[in-house]
């Protein structure tokens, strides 16, 4: 059966749109959603070489009452991808369903009270994140929880709660690290900005008692022997385990370059270069830079042999 046939043919018929992004399953299939928002909601997973449809199924909350009523936003749709399930996702609840037939596999839906961008996996349960994506506003204040992934059982006594949603998320032996952003607002600038934390999963709490605050908008965020480095659009530091800082360096905004082991900046006509591993911070230059022009320079380039520093008025090899 081809999938236009198989449209017509459910219930609902031609009132039914794509409710929200398609999933693939990592075999060639594809798992989307389509509806009409309301009552007439179905699953499919369907061939991408053939364009034949694997199954149908009726989504969960098709014609139930108690899950559309608590619905502020009716319209709100999202799949997630999972390694043995897929995840249903409403404004206010998400549950599992499998990729077999597309079925619901978790007994209970699990209320959320704000919308799931990302699920971590972590052994036999997940823990359900509140994504920064999601966030329009810095009052927004999303969750993490643990729920098992069988069943859909909460584990945790109470969510974690956070001002803002999670961006990205790194495993330390110190727990889950993950940062949280708030989006930059003209009345509350105070807010904005990046944040990191850890998580610890078995208590259910963070490990630090304030976050960290990290200047700028994250552009790269790892786990290295010394804790967790970062780097954003202003600056770059080495955060350890206990949530000290341990560089020294400017955030007023500094040129940077990075690869999976080193990194370096520019910065008051001196160049520096970090070791991630060590954490160790080393001037490169003896004498400060003498850059031509009467601009900085705004691009970076790591050549074996040394390192070009670029503006459009002139060029420097270091």
């Amino acid at each position: 059966m081809d999938f236009k046939a198989a449209v017509l043919k459910a219930p609902g018929g031609d009132r039914q749109t794509l409710l929200c992004a398609p999933i693939n399953d990592g075999n060639d299939q594809i798992v989307f959603a389509t509806g009409d928002k309301i009552s007439f909601n179905n699953l499919y997973k369907v061939s991408i070489a053939t364009g034949d449809v694997v199954w149908r199924s009726d989504a969960p909350d098709r014609n139930n009452i108690d899950l559309l009523k608590p619905e502020a936003d009716t319209a709100f749709f999202r799949l997630i991808k999972g390694p043995q399930n897929f995840y249903y996702v409403k404004l206010k609840w998400i549950t599992a369903c499998s990729y077999e037939d597309g079925r619901q596999v978790w007994k209970n839906l699990v209320k959320t009270g704000s919308k799931i961008g990302q699920v971590i996996h972590d052994k036999q349960n997940v823990i359900l994140c509140s994504t920064s994506g999601d966030v329009n506003s810095p009052y927004s204040i999303g969750h993490f929880r643990l729920v098992n992934d069988s069943i859909g059982w909460e584990l945790w006594s109470e969510a974690l709660a956070i001002t803002g949603g999670m961006s990205r998320y790194q495993n330390t032996p110190k727990g889950l690290a993950v940062i949280m952003e708030n989006p930059q607002m003209a009345l509350t600038p105070e807010l904005a900005g990046s944040y990191l934390n850890f998580i610890d999963v078995a208590a259910g709490k963070y490990r630090l008692e304030d976050h960290v605050r990290l200047t700028g908008k994250i552009r790269n965020f790892q786990a290295v022997p010394k804790g967790i480095y970062y780097s954003t659009d202003r600056t770059l530091n080495i955060v350890d385990l206990d949530g000290k800082q341990l560089l020294d360096v400017p955030t007023r905004g500094v040129l940077q370059k990075e690869d999976s082991s080193k990194a370096w900046f520019y910065y008051d006509h001196n160049l520096y270069e970090i070791d991630k591993a060590t954490a160790v911070k080393r001037m490169i230059n003896i004498k400060k830079i003498d850059f031509k022009g009467t601009t900085d320079p705004d691009r970076m380039e790591i050549r074996k042999d040394g390192i070009i520093l670029y503006s459009d008025q002139n060029i420097t090899f270091c």
